[in-house]
C-alpha cells in the first residue's frame, strides 16, 4: 500500500510539473502576440509579469514590472511578429524553459529578420502565475531584403 501512494505521489508531481509548463509555454506565446500588434505595448506586453520579475537582454537587466514595462516603451517597431519554438523544460524543482524566437519586426519601414534563444522561469507566486526571469540572447536582427547579415548584426530598434 505504501509504495502505491508513493507512486501515485510521483504521477501526482509529474502532472503538476507538465502542467506548470504547459502554463508557462502559454505565457511565452501570449506575451509574443501582446508585441505583436504593434506598436509594443507597454501594459499588454507586461501583463504576465510577477511585481519583482527581471527581463535581461545582450547585457542589460531590468528588474521590476515598471523597469520592464519602460523597455518596452522604448521599442520601436510599428509592427511585429513573434513565433516561439523548441521548448524544453530545464531539469530542477522550478518551471525554467528554454525556447528559440524568430522575430519579424519593421523597423524605420524596413523588415527585419530576428534569431534569438530564451531562458524563461515561471512560477505561480500566491494567486498569480507570472515571469520571474526572462533571459533573452539575441543574435541578430538584420534587413530581411539585404541577405544574412549585412551590415549591422543586430539592428537598432530603439528611436
Amino acid at each position: 500500500m505504501q509504495s502505491e501512494q508513493h507512486g501515485d505521489a510521483a504521477l501526482a508531481a509529474r502532472i503538476d510539473r507538465l502542467e506548470a509548463f504547459r502554463t508557462a509555454v502559454s505565457a511565452i506565446s501570449s506575451s509574443g502576440a501582446a508585441c505583436d500588434a504593434g506598436p509594443y505595448d507597454p501594459l499588454e506586453a507586461t501583463a504576465g509579469w510577477l511585481d519583482d520579475g527581471e527581463f535581461s537582454t545582450d547585457g542589460s537587466a531590468y528588474v521590476g514590472v515598471e523597469a520592464i514595462r519602460a523597455f518596452f516603451a522604448g521599442l520601436t517597431a510599428g509592427f511585429t511578429l513573434h513565433l516561439f519554438t523548441n521548448f524544453e523544460l530545464e531539469d530542477g524543482d522550478e518551471t525554467v524553459v528554454r525556447c528559440y524566437g524568430l522575430e519579424a519586426p519593421s523597423l524605420h519601414d524596413v523588415a527585419h529578420f530576428g534569431g534569438f534563444t530564451h531562458r524563461v522561469i515561471h512560477r505561480q507566486q500566491d494567486e498569480v502565475a507570472g515571469f520571474v526571469r526572462w533571459q533573452q540572447g539575441i543574435h541578430l536582427i538584420t534587413p530581411a531584403l539585404k541577405g544574412w547579415v549585412r551590415g549591422p548584426k543586430i539592428a537598432d530598434q530603439t528611436a
